[in-house]
């Protein structure tokens, strides 16, 4: 036979590759074996009787134990910093141990119970060590020849979960007797049921999980408490080996162990023989995606970012449970279309893309109007790639976005909302020279409601100019724009600059019947045992009003023309029923805008380059933002986003068919608007007159009162003309430096 097919035992002497089927093999084995029974045995009963000294000093060669009794107030535990969802259902843990923390009351029997039966089944009657077990086990594992039975203690395995590292440190003679000694020591100072409580939140369970509380959610997706028997020994079974018993990564392995544990949970009394049948034949229901994310996000560097601010003194606390406002499935959606958008873009399918390798970003807030409570928040298309929050941190021109709030200020300045205002040429003379903005509305004169529908740049700048751009400035910064507007007339087209977030908060105004409202994140924060630590100021009964209920409709009314005929038209080929907003875009198309309105939602879109440059030929809000928009509020139908149908005007208002006569004519009175050349010959003036047929204003009745029949003409009056969705009005570019000049 060949020296390499030769089965017996090598010569070399080592019992490890002594084969089992040779007598004297075996007889070697059992021999190493049973030595170390004795040993182990030797070693118990010595390490015992030193650790039940009184006066043994808690220290091994001079190193001191570490201090027992700050365990009593829950320390020692590093845990992740929670955040939740609006519904109380975990949305991220970031930084510190994946731990979520469950007080040993809340938790069904069944859980201690089966940690007890597999782990330590004489718990409750031994303080610390199990002298009588650790012999029980000794006796067995000699009379087996071999090691079947370990005779460390809950206590003892908690030691080495709470000083893992001086643990590792010792060598294994030395390791156990400090596990004996501090094991006593736990017991003794903090009680069975606070050293069950720390174990069962300290214990490893695999994949960088501890404890019971994560651990039900890591793998299975439900709280601690609803944990099924199933479930609670397929967690138990991992406690031996979790690399080896994963039930995600070996569910054969894990289902093997379950139903051994199961089959000790009967043999205990703890379970009967129809749990035990009923459990050992459901199949293994791990989640197939994790439940919980254990990355940083936008949301949670904003969450972080507002408690620094709102409650400093919380800054650094590790285990805070943080709940939040944000709807999951908002959230969800919003940053998947974000990136399904962007790419869009980028891939030319809203004209040619001219950011070349520069990645476009874009931002996304969600809010409640009446409260400010932000729902989704999306501050760039990856995390990973740059932590910068868009809609927070960057401050950018509004362009259009900035007509709303003049039509806000002109009413609340008392300025006729049936006022024809011309879209005729002007210059203005400012520091920098004269100014002149461009216009692409062919209509002679607008009303201040199409101003806004139709985005007229001039009709815009008169209409400011009347109200003044110190009293502009006044009411934007009561809406929530935080940095002061520039005391200049392009700030009328948007040239000044604001966040996303705040912008949005302003449009809340005019949905919410006038208050301002400040967004927020974080509701209130507890701490590990759920003591709450921090709870956000309740509001005020009555919110500050910015506008009147009146003054806020007509501007939201306003709106809903922008997005049924307006430059918003692409929204409805998403969303129907309710809706209202408005684009925005500044120079070459560097920024788009679109700020939306539902029945209590203000939503807004941002989408640039970071460094301000073109983005798309053609670009404009209406086409590179509102989509976005439309897209998310058609996705949460149901979910978040619940359609009331029309909103409902405050008493007091009626709808007349407005148009606007033009007549060679000057004529004095409220109804006539001029521009800086109505003097000069040839030019016309308007009139606001009700003409049947013509498109439909909404006006207080006591303005109405001043609007007289349309005089009848064998000419056709020009009326005023609306835009179609089958022929959208493109972006019209401002010449210059001057910011703002888009009309969308």
């Amino acid at each position: 036979m060949h020296p390499s097919s030769d089965p017996r035992p090598s010569a070399s002497g080592d019992p490890a590759s002594a084969d089992p089927r040779d007598p004297e093999g075996s007889a070697h084995l059992r021999a190493i074996v049973v030595g170390t029974g004795v040993l182990l045995l030797l070693g118990v009963l010595l390490a015992s009787a030193w650790m039940l000294n009184p006066k043994a000093p808690c220290t091994t060669e001079g190193a001191e134990c570490p201090r027992v009794e700050v365990l009593a107030e829950g320390g020692l535990l590093d845990e992740a910093y929670h955040i939740y969802d609006r519904s109380g259902q975990p949305l991220r843990m970031v930084g510190g141990t994946r731990r979520a923390w469950v007080s040993l009351e809340s938790l069904p029997p069944l859980i201690p119970d089966a940690w007890l039966a597999v782990e330590d089944r004489r718990f409750r009657a031994h303080g610390g060590v199990d002298v009588r077990g650790a012999v029980r086990a000794a006796a067995r594992n000699l009379a087996d020849g071999d090691i079947r039975e370990g005779a460390s203690t809950i206590p003892m395995q908690l030691t080495r979960v709470l000083w893992s590292e001086p643990v590792r440190a010792m060598g294994p003679w030395k390791r156990k007797v400090y596990e004996m000694r501090m094991a006593r020591r736990l017991v003794d100072e903090l009680g069975h049921d606070r050293v069950l409580e720390l174990y069962l939140n300290g214990i490893y369970l695999g994949e960088g999980i501890y404890g019971v509380g994560a651990a039900s959610r890591h793998y299975f997706g439900v709280p601690a408490e609803e944990l099924s028997l199933a479930q609670v020994a397929t967690l138990v079974g991992l406690t031996k080996t979790p690399g080896r018993y994963n039930p995600r990564r070996h569910p054969d392995r894990s289902l093997e162990r379950r139903d051994v544990v199961l089959g000790i949970l009967h043999r205990e009394g703890i379970i009967s023989e129809a749990d035990l049948e009923s459990a050992r034949s459901s199949a293994m229901s791990v989640t197939d995606s994790l439940p919980v994310r254990y990355t940083r996000s936008y949301v949670s560097a904003a969450v972080r970012r507002e408690l620094r601010e709102r409650a400093p003194e919380l800054a650094g606390t590790e285990g805070l449970k943080v709940y939040t406002t944000i709807d999951a499935g908002a959230q969800e959606h919003a940053s998947r279309l974000m990136k399904e958008h962007l790419k869009g873009i980028e891939a030319g399918e809203m004209g040619r893309y001219l950011g070349g390798d520069t990645p476009l970003q874009g931002g996304f807030i969600a809010m409640e109007s009446e409260t400010g409570a932000v729902v989704a928040l999306v501050g760039g298309r990856d995390f990973a790639t740059t932590e910068f929050n868009r809609p927070l941190q960057s401050r950018r021109p509004v362009g259009s976005l900035s007509k709303p709030l003049i039509l806000a200020a002109s009413l609340d300045a008392g300025t006729s909302p049936i006022q024809a205002l011309s879209t005729a040429p002007l210059r203005l003379e400012t520091e920098e020279g004269t100014w002149s903005p461009r216009d692409h509305v062919d209509a002679s004169f607008v009303l201040p409601r199409d101003m806004v529908v139709r985005s007229s740049n001039r009709a815009a700048v008169r209409l400011g100019e009347q109200v003044g751009v110190h009293r502009f400035a006044e009411l934007s910064r009561r809406l929530g724009i935080r940095k002061d507007v520039p005391l200049y007339p392009s700030s009328f087209l948007g040239s000044f600059e604001a966040s996303l977030s705040e912008i949005t908060a302003a449009y809340a105004a005019f949905e919410n019947g006038g208050h301002a409202v400040s967004p927020h994140l974080v509701e209130r924060v507890e701490d590990a045992s759920g003591r709450v630590l921090w709870t956000r100021p309740r509001p005020a009964e009555v919110p500050e009003r910015v506008l009147s209920a009146e003054d806020a409709y007509l501007v939201m009314d306003a709106l809903r023309g922008a997005v049924d005929d307006g430059t918003g038209w692409r929204v409805r080929r998403h969303v129907r029923g309710a809706a209202a907003g408005k684009t925005g875009t500044t120079n070459d198309g560097a920024d788009a805008w679109f700020v939306g309105l539902r029945p209590n939602l203000a939503a807004g879109v941002w989408v640039g380059l970071d460094q301000p440059g073109r983005v798309a030929e053609g670009a404009s809000g209406g086409r590179l933002a509102a989509p976005l928009w439309a897209r998310w509020v058609a996705a949460t139908e149901g979910e978040w986003v619940t359609d009331a149908g029309a909103w409902t005007p405050p008493p007091g208002f009626t709808r007349l068919p407005l148009s606007i006569r033009e007549t060679p004519a000057r004529r004095d009175g409220s109804l006539a608007a001029r521009g800086p050349e109505a003097g000069e010959e040839g030019v016309r003036e308007g009139l606001v007159c009700v003409r049947p047929g013509a498109a439909e204003q909404l006006v207080a009745r006591s303005a109405a009162l001043d609007v007289s029949l349309c005089p009848s003409t064998p000419r056709r009056p020009r009326a005023l003309e609306r835009i179609r969705p089958a022929s959208p009005v493109g972006s019209m570019r401002h010449p210059g430096t001057n910011p703002g000049g888009s009309p969308q």
